[in-house]
């Protein structure tokens, strides 16, 4: 069976290969989310019960490794989007919580698309 890296375990990675390991192959292993990075993952949770709130018709990518890579290329495929939709929001509260999350993860996504680029020449 085929294993996907996310995101996550990806920039876990970078800190550390042993953390890496263990997270795709061990999981079992992890040890317990300390209080900030219990916050975080709340906060991440927040921010897509508001995004559903406010985009009822969107469409909720869920799962993990292929099923998710999928269920993203079928929304792709039918015109979905996210946050573009957000960035041309009326109101700003939703347009600065827009930008907010580009940019937090541009510094993740950058690396990967030249990653990407390097390693399977697209």
């Amino acid at each position: 069976m085929a294993s996907f890296l996310t995101k996550s375990n990806f920039m876990s990675g970078l800190q550390c290969h042993k953390q890496l390991w263990l997270a795709v192959n061990e999981p079992h292993r992890a040890t317990s989310l300390n209080l900030a990075q219990q916050r975080v993952i709340d906060q991440g949770d927040a921010v897509g019960q508001f995004a559903r709130q406010q985009f009822p018709n969107g469409q909720l990518v869920q799962g993990n490794g292929s099923e998710a890579i999928q269920a993203t290329q079928a929304a792709i495929a039918v015109g979905a989007t996210c946050l573009d939709v957000l960035t041309k929001s009326k109101r700003p509260e939703v347009q600065k919580l827009a930008k907010d999350i580009i940019t937090c993860q541009q510094a993740e996504i950058d690396p990967m698309k030249q990653w990407r680029k390097a390693w399977y020449k697209q």
